[in-house]
């Protein structure tokens, strides 16, 4: 994808068995806005070097983070709505849901910040609470 190339910081929180778990990935990533939606794609390995290709696509309403490449995945985040996709690993495939209850998109010359707040549903299982921010400034 062409465009400018960003800073992308991805903070997730998950409370597991009444402990919070948090996750910061960064990466460079290419931007580029189309259409009023916000583009942002980079490459991640994961522990064991296999590569996977991230596309985010930001809207005023909803978010679209698709993953490809040695990990499949696509989530959907639009406030009161559910949407279940297929995670799929090496390791086999999980069916997944998200119930995004909060999101926030905020736009400047210099920086888009996303916060998103979501009950995800692995395979039938306990719905946990998750929330993740994104913020990307340009290079």
């Amino acid at each position: 994808m062409a465009g400018t190339k960003c800073h992308i910081v991805i903070n997730s929180a998950q409370m597991i068995d009444f402990s919070m778990e948090s996750i910061r990935e960064e990466y460079q990533a290419n931007y580029l806005v189309r259409d009023g939606k916000h583009y942002f794609s980079y490459e991640k390995k994961d522990e064991e070097g296999n590569v996977i290709n991230v596309l985010i696509v930001m809207s005023e309403d909803a978010m679209t983070m698709k993953q490809s490449g040695h990990i499949n995945s696509m989530m959907i985040f639009k406030k009161g709505e559910v949407f279940h996709n297929r995670y799929s690993t090496p390791f086999g495939d999980f069916d997944m849901a998200t119930d995004t209850t909060d999101y926030e998109l905020k736009v400047t010359d210099t920086r888009v910040s996303l916060r998103a707040t979501y009950l995800l549903n692995i395979s039938g299982g306990e719905p946990v609470k998750t929330t993740i921010s994104i913020e990307t400034t340009q290079l």
